[in-house]
């Protein structure tokens, strides 16, 4: 992976596939690894005519670093969506040739697979948890016992 910074001043880490593309259309410029933000947003000036807020390239960088990357908008472009998807375990092979809608698709179904997981297992208990549940142990009384007398 090597540092890209496009038009809006955030610094992507993008794998070659993803990027040769974006950097041959001239929406992305690759610069080296570990620059200022003073030195991205004199890049971005100079290549775009545009010059970001140092303040927020800092913040969207650290959050693609941690893999704190916030879900895009349904209507994002594919390397939004792919940038997320890989913050989300994904990897550039599992993403290669897939569209935008694909992997978003792609995403939710994984996402509603593993809450259902999650509801099952806590749902699922097995016949021997459930039944020392329900044992009361001998010579106590139970609620349920005084109901009855």
């Amino acid at each position: 992976m090597a540092p890209f910074v496009g038009r809006s001043g955030v610094v992507l880490n993008l794998a070659p596939l993803t990027s040769a593309g974006l950097v041959r259309n001239g929406t992305l410029v690759e610069i080296d690894d570990g620059l200022s933000a003073k030195d991205v947003a004199s890049i971005v000036a100079e290549r775009f005519g545009k010059k970001p807020a140092e303040e927020t390239t800092a913040v969207v960088s650290s959050a693609v670093a941690t893999g704190e990357v916030e879900e895009p908008r349904g209507n994002a472009s594919r390397e939004d969506w792919v940038e997320y998807a890989i913050a989300q375990g994904k990897t550039e092979d599992d993403l290669a040739g897939l569209k935008q809608t694909e992997i978003r698709a792609l995403l939710k179904q994984e996402s509603e697979k593993a809450e259902l997981q999650g509801k099952s297992e806590e749902g699922s208990k097995s016949k021997e948890e459930e039944k020392s549940e329900n044992t009361v142990p001998a010579g106590t009384s139970d609620a349920s016992d005084s109901d009855n007398e």
